[in-house]
């Protein structure tokens, strides 16, 4: 029986989603620089607290990931009871965390294999996505197809966000200051989804209340749906009840939940903004993967 370590960053630390992993998940904390302060994510100060931080803010926050000798360190650590390491990545086409994890990976040779996934997905999504990767392995210790395992999951977790900062959208490269005036101009958020590691912007809302009509119709589209991740920020909290009371008359109310998104995703979308992750049922105990793969 293999014995697997799983790592990954903080970006997934969203209240209790990550103490739902079958298997122990390390976290390494990502650094947040505001114009007045850097603090290290899931230390002080904490999320509600840190987030007022980004809001007081005369500039964007800026998310630093873990450095590859961080991720050096952990992985020889982990080596020492793992046969391998698993280390589960936010999209390499919208953070650095793969690439700093590659290059730790090279510092760290000698240790067990070491498997680099990019989830293709951020936040929620990737969190939820970590917990069905550690739920797999766990049920099936013999699995050594880690990749295909991870594909096949990314394929069925999704993710979509109403944005009201358009301006944050410029440091992922996803308007042009052109079309970010554009927006301010008309006040039309962007709401995008994942596709594929990247955001795309798939509709736009003239309001909040659009924005959640449009949020609704989404999470609606998946009957099958194993959990459903709401996210809102500091300042948000009675939206994201008034779309849990809706959500939980669609799916049972234990698969949905509402919570404060953290300071990870805050500098790369801006604060007010409404998302909402799902991962749905797979067809089969692991679609396309088995323990003798």
């Amino acid at each position: 029986m293999q014995r697997t370590a799983i790592i990954t960053d903080s970006g997934v630390s969203l209240g209790d989603i990550t103490e739902r992993a079958a298997l122990p998940v390390t976290i390494l904390p990502n650094q947040i620089t505001t114009a007045s302060s850097t603090f290290l994510e899931e230390q002080e100060p904490g999320n509600e607290a840190a987030l007022s931080l980004l809001a007081q803010s005369p500039s964007p926050p800026v998310l630093e990931p873990p450095t590859p000798e961080m991720y050096a360190r952990t992985f020889t650590a982990l080596s020492r009871d793992a046969d391998q390491i698993v280390c589960i990545c936010p999209s390499r086409h919208l953070t650095a965390h793969w690439e700093r994890a590659r290059r730790g990976a090279q510092l760290a040779a000698g240790t067990s294999p070491i498997k680099l996934i990019d989830s293709q997905l951020i936040s929620a999504g990737q969190a939820l996505a970590t917990n069905a990767i550690a739920e797999a392995i766990a049920s099936q210790p013999q699995i050594n197809d880690i990749e295909r395992l991870a594909r096949t999951i990314a394929a069925r977790t999704y993710f979509m966000i109403a944005v009201e900062q358009v301006e944050m959208l410029r440091q992922i490269e996803m308007l042009s200051a052109e079309h970010v005036l554009f927006s301010a101009m008309l006040n039309m958020k962007p709401i995008l989804s994942m596709e594929s590691g990247l955001l795309h912007a798939v509709a736009k809302a003239r309001s909040r209340t659009h924005a959640i009509d449009r949020l609704l119709e989404f999470a609606t589209e998946f009957p099958n749906a194993d959990s459903i991740v709401i996210l809102h920020d500091h300042k948000s909290h009675d939206i994201g009840e008034r779309l849990y009371a809706r959500l939980s008359g669609f799916a049972p109310a234990e698969n949905v939940a509402a919570m404060v998104y953290n300071p990870s995703l805050a500098a790369l979308i801006g604060l007010g903004a409404i998302g909402i992750a799902i991962v749905t049922t797979p067809s089969a105990k692991v679609e396309g993967v088995s323990g003798d793969v």
